[in-house]
This record gives structure tokens, C-alpha cells and sequence, in this order.
């Protein structure tokens, strides 16, 4: 058993989360970000007690489905064995290889071409100019898939190559969800930050369109390999 350092983990990677998300939306906010600004779309095209609504909402879901899940894989998918750096390094690049190939194949085809899921992830599409904050404007369902499939990629990990050390799935989470809310940031940068700015800027342009590609979140080279890739 892996204690209580899976949930004290989860519960840090949460709140930085909380504090990148809320610092890049109130940078976006401020009058000295302007220039910065992908676009100068000003309006969200959603009424504010509706998407605060949702977004509590979905802030509610995750927590849920983040620490249900931990409780139900805890003496599955971990181990309390200490493990080597190297695995800790070298195997959430493995995870989120797996994860983001899945997600490429689930957000290609289901949500941007078959019926009911398409009009589940039609949803996010309504933000046009996305800045941080609005990561957290989905339909439910679509958060729960995408839950759902990183903790799947764990799980199958686990299964095939042995339990994980909780510092691995640490790692895993913490891209997971910082890279969930850079690609919304709405910002272009330069110089070190720019790696960052060309996740944002390569999913900007996906929200342009339920046609737009750019479906990849973690790797961008699944768009190029399957020409999907939009510069």
C-alpha cells in the first residue's frame, strides 16, 4: 500500500494547478498582458452565471473522479516499494505518450465526427478565444473521458510493466493537468517561454473550428504523423 502520499501528492498537483490557472487568468486580465494576447477578442459568448455554473461544476467532477479513482487503483496500480530516478523520469514520458495517443484517436474521431460525442465536445468549441480559465468549459461527459483516459493509461501501465511509484504518477498528473490549462492560456511568447506559447497557439487554432485540427494536447508530432497538423 502506497499510504497516504498518493492523495497528499494529488492534493499539491491540484493546487498548483489552482494557482497557475487562476495567475495566467488574471495576467490575462491585466492591461499589462495586452500585447501578449493571441487575440484581442475581449467577450466570452457565454453568460457568466451559466459558465461559473459549469465550471464548478466540472471543478467538483474532477476532484471526484481524481480522488475516487486514486482510492479504487491505490493497491492496484501503485506500489509502496522505493523506486529507481530513472523510472520516475523516464516512465511518465512513456504514460503520456500512451495517454495522448488515445486522446488523439478520441478527440479526432469521436468528438469531432461522430454524432452524440461531437455535440458533447461542440460545447468547448463555443469559446473561440480561449484564455486559461476556460479549460474549465466542457460538457461533463467530455471531462469525464478525459479523466477517465489518463487514469486508463496508468492503469494499463501498471498492468504491463508493474505498479508505479506514486512520485511517477505525480509527475504524470502534473503534466496532465498544467498542459491542459498552458494550451488554453491565449498568450504568444518568446524566448524560453516559447515552447509554452506553441501549445497554446497550435490549440488556439483548434478551437477556431469543429473542422480545425491540431487534436493532439501533449505531443504534436501524432498531428503531423496522421496529417492532421495545422500551422
Amino acid at each position: 500500500m502506497a499510504g497516504y502520499e498518493l492523495y497528499v501528492i494529488i492534493t499539491a498537483v491540484l493546487l498548483l494547478s489552482g494557482v497557475a490557472l487562476w495567475s495566467l487568468t488574471a495576467y490575462h486580465m491585466s492591461p499589462s498582458s495586452q500585447g501578449l494576447h493571441i487575440s484581442d477578442a475581449k467577450r466570452r459568448p457565454v453568460e457568466t452565471s451559466r459558465f461559473s455554473k459549469q465550471a464548478i461544476f466540472n471543478s467538483a467532477l474532477s476532484f471526484t473522479l481524481i480522488y475516487g479513482t486514486a482510492y479504487l487503483l491505490h493497491d492496484v496500480a501503485f506500489t509502496p516499494a522505493p523506486a529507481p530516478l530513472w523510472r520516475v523520469l523516464l516512465e511518465p514520458v512513456g504514460i503520456l505518450l500512451f495517454y495522448d495517443f488515445m486522446y488523439y484517436l478520441l478527440h479526432r474521431y469521436p468528438f469531432h465526427e461522430w454524432g452524440v460525442l461531437k455535440k458533447v465536445h461542440a460545447v468547448h468549441h463555443t469559446i473561440k478565444h480561449p484564455n486559461a480559465l476556460d479549460s474549465l468549459w466542457l460538457h461533463p461527459v467530455e471531462n469525464f473521458l478525459g479523466i477517465a483516459l489518463m487514469w486508463f493509461a496508468v492503469f494499463v501501465w501498471s498492468r504491463v510493466f508493474g505498479p508505479l511509484s506514486v512520485y511517477t504518477f505525480g509527475v504524470v498528473f502534473l503534466a496532465y493537468s498544467l498542459i491542459n490549462i498552458v494550451v488554453h492560456m491565449g498568450f504568444h511568447f518568446e524566448g524560453t517561454m516559447r515552447v509554452f506559447s506553441y501549445l497554446g497557439e497550435r490549440h488556439y487554432k483548434h478551437h477556431a473550428s469543429m473542422k480545425a485540427g491540431n487534436f493532439a494536447n501533449l505531443f504534436p508530432f501524432y498531428d503531423m504523423v496522421f496529417g492532421s497538423e495545422e500551422a
